[in-house]
């Protein structure tokens, strides 16, 4: 696993060697982080990584330009690599990692970031409440199946890879 493009580009990361975690593809980064860049998201933006795993997303999007990412995970072996991966690529100063539940967090913070990234275990069944309260002007969903967004987000684009499916939504307008 490497990062895609950016100021890291090639850079290779660790992963955790057990099957709970999946680190999103290199094709599916280079197609999400291609489709943020011609919405003008990707650039000088704050970044939310749930179920950050890795971190393989959220450093590729500090690697193409977002000004600091918020990490979420509480797997101990991901959150180990996770760490790693920032130390190697030496982006401490633009990363926070929070070691908890995504659920809580998303119910508790203050923080407001231009694009979540929310790739939990494709068992993950929380969709919902979770989408509800999620602090992000724009999400990327990335899932074994297209996900049902409530109403106050609208569907941007869905792609299909093998068997991920990711969806890019931003939150609809109010109603006049």
């Amino acid at each position: 696993m490497r990062i895609v493009s950016g100021i890291h580009r090639r850079r290779q990361l660790v992963s955790p060697d057990h099957d709970g975690i999946r680190p999103t593809s290199d094709r599916v980064r280079e197609s999400v982080f291609n489709s943020l860049g011609s919405l003008g998201l990707v650039d000088d933006i704050r970044v939310l990584d749930l179920f950050a795993g890795t971190g393989a997303l959220g450093l590729e999007a500090l690697s193409r330009g977002a000004d600091h990412v918020t990490f979420v995970e509480r797997d101990r072996d991901a959150l180990e690599s996770l760490r790693e991966n920032i130390e190697i690529l030496e982006e401490g100063d633009r990363s926070t990692v929070i070691a908890g539940n995504a659920e809580t967090f998303v119910a508790t913070t203050t923080d407001w970031f231009e694009v979540g990234l929310v790739d939990p275990p494709y068992a993950y069944a929380g969709w919902v409440d979770l989408l509800e309260r999620v602090p992000a002007d724009v999400l990327v969903i990335e899932s074994d199946r297209e996900i049902d967004v409530p109403t106050a987000w609208e569907s941007l684009r869905v792609k299909h890879y093998a068997g991920t499916v990711v969806g890019i939504v931003r939150r609809a307008a109010p109603a006049a």
